[in-house]
């Protein structure tokens, strides 16, 4: 399984993301399971474009209840602290761009979460803008993942 690192490579590749400042994430929740050693961040990004919210998910997987975490912070009882360079990611947005270009490509490394995508059946006939199925993200998980390192959920 991938780290954030590998999916950004992909992405640039694909297509660079830029997020917009009027961007925004709302309806953040995040869900610790010490059992699956998995820690996932739930929201909603809006588009900077149109007048909708995207759902959105960030699973970190192998999150160690201490992980991330200084000792006086253990004792208090925080939340573990996953890293983008280190824990192993699964993403998931409900936006055409992510549907359509890196769903199938992130699902195929491991990299994909939440509920599938039906299939997707072609009704052009213009190139694919991801012909080598590169794994990646799409902007407003990038938003998402600039929230979450700002308000210090993640390192």
């Amino acid at each position: 399984m991938p780290v954030w690192r590998t999916l950004a490579r992909g992405t640039n590749k694909v297509s660079p993301a830029n997020p917009s400042s009027l961007s925004r994430v709302s309806n953040l929740d995040l869900h610790y399971d010490p059992q699956r050693e998995t820690m996932t961040f739930y929201g909603e990004v809006s588009s900077s474009s149109r007048p909708v919210n995207y759902p959105v998910i960030l699973t970190f997987r192998k999150v160690f209840p201490t992980t991330g975490l200084k000792k006086d912070e253990i004792e208090q009882g925080y939340q573990p602290k996953p890293f983008l360079s280190k824990n192993d990611v699964q993403v998931r947005c409900g936006c055409p761009q992510y549907r359509f270009t890196f769903d199938w490509p992130n699902r195929d490394v491991g990299a994909g979460t939440g509920k599938k995508f039906g299939a997707y059946r072609r009704k052009t006939n213009r190139a694919s803008v991801n012909p080598r199925n590169l794994p990646g993200f799409c902007k407003h998980l990038l938003t998402f993942v600039e929230h979450l390192q700002a308000d210090g959920f993640i390192h």
